[in-house]
């Protein structure tokens, strides 16, 4: 059952759980009388497993496809897409009822309106869906068009930047959708202990070629996780985490992390480059995929390449050892040591402890200029939905933001390339 409000949605997969639900809502109705609207309340059949054998209640009848909640359309593709329709036709009535005020109005005025009463709206469904991939940019066309007067000045990227950067702070909805998903992950990964939802997550993502990998995939390259198979909603997730760059921090005390270390495209073990593909297929095959599994078979020292050869089902040993030899150069001393201990019986893990430290930043490739000069990192555990929205404009904004800053209105205005201060003018207001 998933309640918010008076917005209420129960799960059944028997008669039983029918008649028990319509017995519970006629009992509440006689106590506090209070009343089901039948009229509005919807069932959805998913999947022909139970077909028509359930009898509902009221005159309610199975309908196919899915249905509205709290705001969005969940079901099959046709009908996740009623969630963008008419959202262009709103963004452009709410933009002209601004039409008549708008040559009175400053630029900040402008952004503020674009901001906080048009784009708004979309937050939630950002925060749930996935768009159409034409549709943000159309949005945000008008957007800047009402900003600008159709008279760009300087480049639409650079509006998109704070105003301590030379931009006028408008919303780029694109990095606002990102920024909801590095969240998302963020409380996954480090929220509290008692965020509920995390197991469903780690479910799904166990079920999915991962071999029982959940949290741990997050500390592989994530170009090299398969994401083909993976529910839309979480291919998402892998698609913006894969857009920055990360930097990965030891966690020195860790036992349990330790032995949930990725070797196969880990960021700390990895497989050496003479490996070749084929030798990480047959660990992937065998299901060792983590330090954990492989100091069962192969000791705390990873030294025993026997069990480990034969558990991968390669017949030379000695390619085993060298693989052993390249993972023991990659720990450290006290990391060997806790895993002399563990297998000694000595400690136990905690699957309590905080999960590693790793910084995010901005991934320039071959991109550089004064707007990308200064892309300080930030921490998946400690950054603010702002801090992430900042990190995603620069990342989805790279290419145009990169190079000068020149603009063809500084021959007109007479001011050689410099602003009043002698430095580079990015900002004509």
């Amino acid at each position: 059952m998933s309640t918010y409000a008076d917005d209420l949605v129960v799960l059944v997969n028997s008669q039983k759980d029918v008649d028990v639900l319509t017995d519970t809502v006629n009992l509440f109705g006689l106590m506090s009388s209070a009343k089901v609207n039948w009229g509005k309340s919807e069932a959805v059949m998913v999947g022909e497993r139970l077909g028509g054998q359930l009898t509902l209640p009221a005159n309610l009848t199975w309908k196919r496809g899915g249905l509205r909640y709290l705001g969005v359309f969940l079901g099959d593709e046709n009908t996740t897409k009623k969630t963008w329709d008419n959202v262009l036709e709103t963004v452009k009535g709410r933009l002209n009822k601004w039409r008549w005020l708008l040559p009175k109005m400053s630029y900040r005025g402008r952004v503020l309106i674009a901001n906080n009463l048009v784009s708004s709206f979309l937050w939630h469904r950002l925060a749930c869906m996935d768009p159409p991939a034409s549709l943000l940019s159309q949005v945000q066309r008008l957007l800047v068009d009402f900003i600008w007067d159709k008279l760009h000045w300087v480049p639409q990227s650079v509006l998109f930047l704070p105003k301590e950067e030379g931009g006028q702070g408008l919303v780029h909805l694109a990095s606002g959708g990102a920024a909801f998903w590095l969240q998302f992950i963020q409380r996954m990964l480090c929220g509290p202990e008692d965020t509920v939802w995390r197991a469903l997550p780690c479910c799904i993502l166990r079920r999915f070629k991962s071999r029982g990998m959940d949290h741990n995939l997050f500390l592989m390259d994530s170009s090299q996780v398969s994401r083909s198979v993976l529910p839309s909603f979480y291919k998402k997730v892998f698609t913006v985490w894969n857009l920055v760059k990360k930097e990965r921090q030891k966690q020195a005390d860790s036992l349990y992390w330790l032995l949930q270390e990725p070797v196969l495209h880990g960021t700390l073990l990895d497989f050496p480059a003479w490996a070749g593909p084929s030798l990480s297929s047959l660990f992937q095959t065998a299901g060792v995929l983590t330090l954990g599994q492989v100091v069962e078979l192969a000791g705390p020292q990873l030294q025993e390449s026997a069990a480990l050869a034969l558990k991968v089902r390669l017949r030379s040993s000695r390619v085993i050892q060298q693989l052993l030899d390249h993972w023991r150069k990659r720990l450290s001393g006290r990391e060997l040591q806790m895993l002399d201990t563990f297998s000694s019986g000595e400690v136990t893990t905690n699957t309590q402890d905080a999960f590693p430290t790793i910084r995010l930043k901005v991934d320039l490739k071959d991109c550089t200029g004064p707007h990308l000069d200064h892309c300080p990192q930030v921490s998946v555990r400690e950054a603010s939905g702002k801090t992430f929205y900042r990190l995603m404009v620069k990342t989805l904004n790279r290419h145009k933001l990169s190079g000068p800053t020149d603009a063809p209105w500084r021959a007109h205005l007479d001011l050689g390339g410099q602003d009043q201060h002698g430095g580079p003018c990015t900002n004509p207001h």
